[in-house]
């Protein structure tokens, strides 16, 4: 019987930390202060939800991605999205 109630208690556990939204919203995400000074490499409109994405990446990571090769260390890929 005390093996069912601490399997009980230990669900009931695991059912509220779970439950508990997240912390994270728009005000903390931050973006890479120059991502700008990037290279724009692709944009996406999704109509059917109405986004518009832009993504933009490191110079050295946008010639490697076109290139076939992996990305370098340090590379920044960063996706900006909008209401369209």
């Amino acid at each position: 019987m005390r093996r069912f109630i601490a399997s009980l208690a230990a669900t009931a556990l695991v059912a509220v930390l779970f439950a508990v939204p997240s912390t994270a919203g728009p005000d903390k995400i931050k973006y890479p202060a120059n991502y700008k000074d990037g290279v724009l490499y692709t944009t996406v409109d999704r109509h059917d939800i109405k986004q518009f994405r832009e993504l933009w990446g490191t110079p050295a990571a946008v010639a490697a991605m076109k290139a076939g090769q992996p990305l370098p260390s340090g590379s920044v890929l960063t996706l900006v999205q909008y209401k369209a």
